[in-house]
């Protein structure tokens, strides 16, 4: 009877603990989603800027959601003309999502590309997001293969052909939306 007491107590206290741990997490988090926003935007505008010059805003004029994994926001000047598109692509890579931001230009040319969150290995996979690999695409329009007109990061092939693929996505999702 005793062992049960001792058991139901230490039990006790570590569900008091998991519960003002859970709640101190929600508190966290709240105070911070609001930063976390902001700098998402922030780091979504200085890569449109990066892709297509000051001239672009990623003033969401006209959002769409393409499938489940591609979205797309069409860029506009100061002055309202279209500059191309921004597509957020998300696509399985060796250490799980990889989430990107492509650049589209009106013609159906790759502007740019951005990753903005991934898990791959460092050293490796990783690697597909310096601008040695993401240049390679930069101009490039229709269906991209690696080991043909893009050439993998050495030792993390997985990992490019995921890259690839996103920019495949973001092509062809503009070129189904008419740009």
């Amino acid at each position: 009877m005793r062992d049960l007491r001792y058991v139901l107590r230490i039990a006790g206290v570590l569900f008091l603990v998991c519960a003002l741990m859970t709640g101190l997490l929600a508190v966290i988090h709240a105070k911070t989603a609001d930063a976390i926003a902001a700098n998402e935007q922030k780091k979504l505008e200085e890569t449109v800027r990066l892709f297509f010059g000051e001239k672009a805003s990623s003033k969401e004029t006209d959002a769409f959601a393409l499938t489940a994994e591609v979205s797309a926001v069409r860029l506009v000047s100061a002055d309202g003309s279209n500059v191309g598109y921004a597509v957020s692509v998300t696509e399985k890579g060796f250490g799980g999502e990889i989430s990107m931001l492509v650049g589209v230009s009106l013609d159906g040319k790759v502007r740019g590309v951005s990753l903005l969150s991934h898990s791959e290995t460092p050293g490796l996979g990783a690697r597909t997001g310096e601008e040695a690999f993401r240049s390679q695409f930069i101009g490039k329009s229709g269906k991209l293969t690696v080991g043909e007109n893009i050439d993998a990061v050495s030792g993390a092939t997985i990992s490019s052909k995921a890259v690839t693929a996103g920019v495949n996505a973001a092509l062809a999702a503009i070129r189904g939306e008419g740009a």
